[in-house]
C-alpha cells in the first residue's frame, strides 16, 4: 500500500472511448463508457495505485450533479497514464457534461480525503455516441448495416422543432453546416463532380438572415445582392444599384451601372467621388497609375487616354496634380503645328513650341532664331514680366549676352518701326547700367557718349538739392549752368 500524500497535480489529459461493440438491433447498449487519462504527481507523471473518484456535472465550475458518484479504487497508473470503466447511467442526454474528478494514494480505507482537479474535464462526443446508438431502439431511426434512416415519412429537423424542408438546420450560434477536412484545406470532396443546385430554369439561392445574397438564375447569371442580375456577375450593395456588373454579352465591365457595348470598362457616379482611382507604389522602374495606348492600324482619332467634361463650369476633361509628360500635346486644337500648342479657337495658334528647335511662340509660330517670339496684332502689351520681390536683386526682365566669340552679343534687344511713335525701348523710372552707352554709335568710349547733337530742355530755375557735376540749361541767360559744388556756374 502508499501512503505518498500527493502536494500537487498539475492537469489531466483525458479522452473518453466507447467501449460497446458494433451498432445491433438484439438489444438496447449500454451506457458505460471507457475512460483514459494521464495524471501528473508533483510535476512528475504519477506510478503506482491510486484512487479516483468521478462525478458527472451540467456546468465547467458549478451546476447540478448528474448521476452518481463512480470510484475507481486502486488504480493502477504507469508512466502517468491509467484507463477506468465509468457507468453514471442515463445522463447523457444530448447536453453538454463536465467530469469532476478526485484523486488520493491508492490505499483502502485511506483517511487522505480525495484532492479535486481543476478544471473539470468536458466529455467529449465518443461518449454521446451512445445517446444515438440508443436511437435504434425506438420508431425514429432504423439501422440498416451501416446506413441509417428515418423512420418518419415527414421532415427531419436538427436544432428546430418546426422543420419547413426533409431536411432542415437551424444553429443559435456558428455554421449550421460545417465540412472539416483532415489536411490543411477545408473543402468537399466528391468522385468525379459535386452539385448543388436546381434541375430546370429555377433560381438557385443563397440566404443570411432570411434575405437573398447570392442569386444564379435560369440563364447561368450570377447576382450578388441582386435578385434579378442583369449580366453573367451582378454585385449590389442595396439590393438595386448595380456596383459591378460583367455583361453576359461581350464581357464588358461595368462599375456603378450596366457597361455600354462600346466600352470594354466604363465606370459611372452620381455621388461626390473620384469615378476611378489607381494607385501604384512601387519604387522603381516605369510606374503608371493609368496607361493608355492607342495602336488602331488605320482610321483617325485613336486615343489612349479620352476624357470629357460637359454640363457645369467646372468640370474638366483632365485634371493632373503633378508633373505631366507628353511628347506631343495640343490644346484647343486636334492639328498642333509644334510639339505643343495651344488655341483658344481651334485655329489661331496663342501657344506653340516647335518640334524641332524647341523655340516657343506665343501669339505666333516661332521665329527659328529667336527661342521665345511673341506677337499680337491688338492694342494690348505683347509680353510683361512683374517682379514683386522686396529683398535682393529682383528683375523684371533680364538678358545676359555671354557669346565667347563673334560680334553683336545682346542681352536685351528692341526694335521699332513702321510709325513715328513706336518706341525701340521705353523705361519708366530710374535706368541703370554698369558699362558705357553709345548713341549713335554702337563703340562708346564713356560712359554716355553720342554721336550727334544733345539737346537739355532749358528750365527757368536751377534744381533743388543739387550734386557737383549736375548740368541744366537757363531759359533766362540762355547759358549751360554746371554746380561745382558749391555754387552754380556759367559755362560761358
Amino acid at each position: 500500500m502508499r501512503h505518498t500524500k500527493i502536494f500537487k497535480i498539475l492537469f489531466i489529459v483525458a479522452s473518453a472511448i466507447l467501449c460497446s461493440g458494433p451498432i445491433v438491433l438484439a438489444g438496447p447498449v449500454g451506457t458505460a463508457f471507457t475512460y483514459q487519462g494521464q495524471l501528473i504527481d508533483s510535476n512528475q507523471p504519477a506510478d503506482g495505485l491510486y484512487d479516483f473518484q468521478f462525478r458527472m456535472f451540467d456546468d465547467s465550475a458549478a451546476g447540478t450533479q448528474a448521476g452518481p458518484d463512480v470510484n475507481a479504487n486502486e488504480v493502477d497508473v504507469i508512466d502517468g497514464y491509467f484507463t477506468v470503466e465509468l457507468d453514471f447511467g442515463n445522463v447523457l442526454d444530448g447536453n453538454r457534461r463536465w467530469l469532476d474528478i478526485g484523486v488520493r494514494p491508492g490505499v483502502m480505507n485511506d483517511p487522505n480525503g480525495y484532492t479535486t482537479l481543476s478544471p473539470r474535464q468536458e466529455v467529449t462526443p465518443a461518449p454521446y455516441a451512445l445517446y444515438a446508438k440508443n436511437a435504434a431502439a425506438d420508431n425514429d431511426w432504423m439501422v440498416s448495416g451501416n446506413d441509417m434512416y428515418s423512420i418518419p415519412s415527414g421532415n427531419v429537423g436538427i436544432g428546430t422543432t418546426t422543420p419547413s424542408a426533409p431536411l432542415t438546420i437551424m444553429a443559435g450560434i456558428g455554421p449550421d453546416i460545417e465540412f472539416v477536412s483532415a489536411g490543411s484545406n477545408a473543402d468537399i470532396t466528391a468522385g468525379a463532380e459535386f452539385r448543388v443546385g436546381t434541375t430546370n430554369t429555377s433560381n438557385f439561392s443563397i440566404l443570411t438572415n432570411n434575405l437573398y445574397r447570392v442569386n444564379i438564375n435560369g440563364a447561368g447569371n450570377v447576382g450578388i445582392g441582386k435578385t434579378s442580375p442583369s449580366g453573367r456577375l451582378d454585385v449590389s450593395h442595396d439590393g438595386s444599384d448595380s456596383d459591378l456588373v460583367v455583361s453576359s454579352d461581350n464581357g464588358n465591365v461595368g462599375i456603378g451601372a450596366a457597361p455600354s457595348s462600346s466600352n470594354k470598362l466604363q465606370v459611372t457616379t452620381n455621388t461626390d467621388v473620384v469615378c476611378a482611382r489607381f494607385d501604384n507604389w512601387a519604387t522603381n522602374g516605369f510606374n503608371y497609375g493609368v496607361a493608355g495606348y492607342a495602336q488602331g492600324p488605320g482610321g483617325t482619332n485613336h486615343f489612349g487616354v479620352y476624357g470629357y467634361a460637359y454640363g457645369g463650369t467646372n468640370n474638366w476633361a483632365g485634371y493632373f496634380d503633378g508633373k505631366l509628360y507628353a511628347s506631343d500635346a495640343a490644346v484647343g486644337t486636334e492639328t498642333p503645328t509644334g510639339t505643343f500648342e495651344v488655341s483658344h479657337d481651334g485655329s489661331s495658334p496663342d501657344f506653340v513650341v516647335d518640334a524641332n528647335t524647341g523655340n516657343i511662340g506665343i501669339g505666333t509660330a516661332p521665329s527659328s532664331s529667336a527661342h521665345l517670339s511673341a506677337s499680337t496684332s491688338s492694342d494690348v502689351t505683347c509680353g510683361e514680366f512683374t517682379n514683386w520681390s522686396t529683398g535682393g536683386y529682383s528683375y523684371g526682365v533680364r538678358g545676359l549676352a555671354q557669346g565667347s566669340s563673334g560680334t553683336n552679343h545682346i542681352g536685351v534687344y528692341g526694335y521699332a518701326n513702321f510709325a513715328t511713335n513706336n518706341w525701340a525701348g521705353y523705361f519708366q523710372g530710374n535706368v541703370y547700367t554698369s558699362g558705357n552707352i553709345g548713341v549713335g554709335t554702337t563703340s562708346p568710349a564713356r560712359k554716355l557718349h553720342v554721336s550727334d547733337v544733345i539737346r537739355l530742355e532749358p528750365r527757368s530755375t536751377a534744381p533743388s538739392s543739387p550734386s557737383e557735376g549736375d548740368i541744366y540749361m537757363d531759359s533766362t541767360t540762355h547759358k549751360l549752368m554746371v554746380y561745382d559744388g558749391t555754387a552754380w556756374q556759367a559755362c560761358w
